[in-house]
């Protein structure tokens, strides 16, 4: 299962069933990747992007791509505050 398929389920409405289980995956992916657990490279950017970075990017412009009405700045300072806050619990 990769990001979008993760996000489809968050972000649809309609879509209830196994929403605990998706956001305790792209939880877990964000802590993983945040403490460097994963070390293969999830992009083919080169060196000049860690998983980390790339993740939050990624995330935030599927989030930004879902969600219309809300801005990239507005993912940086909420979301991914909120992620890295989780995420290192």
């Amino acid at each position: 299962m990769h990001a979008p398929d993760v996000f489809g389920v968050l972000t649809d409405r309609l879509h209830k069933s196994g929403f605990k289980l998706q956001a305790s995956i792209l939880m877990h992916l964000c802590h993983c990747t945040q403490l460097g657990q994963i070390t293969a490279p999830l992009h083919s950017l080169g060196n000049s992007v860690d998983n980390a970075q790339f993740l939050k990017e990624h995330l935030g412009g599927l989030l930004v791509k879902a969600f219309p009405n809300v801005t990239k700045q507005q993912v940086r300072l909420s979301f991914f505050l909120c992620m890295c806050m989780f995420s290192c619990d």
